[in-house]
C-alpha cells in the first residue's frame, strides 16, 4: 500500500511540474510580406493560357484577368525570357504625346511584390522602344502605349533599388524620347522559426531529483 501512495505522489507531481513546464508554439508573420506573397500568388493563379500560332514558330502566351499578355515560349530560352518581360499593349484611351510611365507616380515604385507590370504612354510616331536596351518585341509602331514586366523570376528585378531607362525611336531610328523609372524592390520576409516543442533538458533533471529525493524521504521514514 505505502509503494502505490509513494508512485501515485511520484506522478502528480510529474505530471503537474511537466504541465506548468509546457511551451506554447508562437507563429509571426509579417503584414506586408504576406499581402505580397498573397497578391502573387492570386496572379499567378488566375491566367489563362491561350495558344497563339505564328509564322514557322508556335509559342504560347498568357493572359490574366486585367488583360495583359505575357510571351513564354519560343526558339532560345533567351528569347523566352526576354519575351516574358512585355506584355500586350493595350490602349488606355490617354496619350500624352510623349514617352512617360502611367503605371505609378513619379517614375518611381516602392514595392514588395516580386512581379510587377509597367505601363506608359509614347509619342505618336514611335516606331520601337527599348528598356535598358532590351527592345520590346511586342510593341507596334505607331501605337501610342506600351507595356513590361519587372519581375524576379524573369531576371528583370532584383532587391534594392532597380533603375529601368527606357528610350523611343522614331522611323529613321532617331531617338526621340528617354526616361528613367525606378523600382525599389524590398523581399518579403520569412515567417519566424518556432520555438522547440518538448521537454527541456533543466525539466528532465528536475525531475530525476525530484524522484531521487522522494525515494530516500520514504525509505528514510521506512515506507518502502
Amino acid at each position: 500500500m505505502k509503494k502505490l501512495i509513494f508512485v501515485f505522489v511520484t506522478l502528480f507531481v510529474i505530471v503537474l511540474i511537466s504541465g506548468c513546464g509546457a511551451r506554447q508554439n508562437t507563429i509571426r508573420y509579417n503584414n506586408g510580406s504576406q499581402t505580397g506573397e498573397t497578391a502573387e500568388t492570386t496572379e499567378e493563379t488566375t491566367k489563362n493560357v491561350e495558344t497563339d500560332e505564328s509564322d514557322g514558330n508556335d509559342s504560347e502566351a498568357v493572359v490574366d484577368e486585367t488583360g495583359t499578355e505575357e510571351e513564354v515560349a519560343g526558339e532560345t530560352n533567351e528569347t523566352e525570357e526576354e519575351s516574358e518581360s512585355e506584355t500586350d499593349e493595350i490602349s488606355t484611351g490617354t496619350t500624352t504625346g510623349k514617352l512617360e510611365v502611367t503605371s505609378f507616380d513619379n517614375a518611381y515604385l516602392k514595392t514588395n511584390l516580386s512581379y510587377n507590370v509597367v505601363s506608359g504612354t509614347a509619342r505618336s510616331g514611335t516606331q520601337r522602344i527599348t528598356v535598358n536596351e532590351y527592345e520590346l518585341q511586342k510593341f507596334i509602331p505607331g501605337q501610342t502605349n506600351w507595356s513590361y514586366i519587372a519581375a524576379t523570376r524573369l531576371n528583370t528585378l532584383e532587391e534594392g533599388l532597380n533603375t529601368y531607362v527606357i528610350k523611343g525611336y522614331d522611323s529613321n531610328d532617331k531617338q526621340t524620347d528617354s526616361i528613367i523609372f525606378s523600382i525599389d524592390y524590398e523581399a518579403p520576409t520569412t515567417p519566424e522559426a518556432l520555438p522547440n516543442v518538448g521537454s527541456s533538458h533543466w525539466l528532465a533533471l528536475m525531475i530525476s531529483l525530484l524522484f531521487a529525493g522522494s525515494y530516500a524521504f520514504f525509505r528514510r521514514l521506512k515506507w518502502l
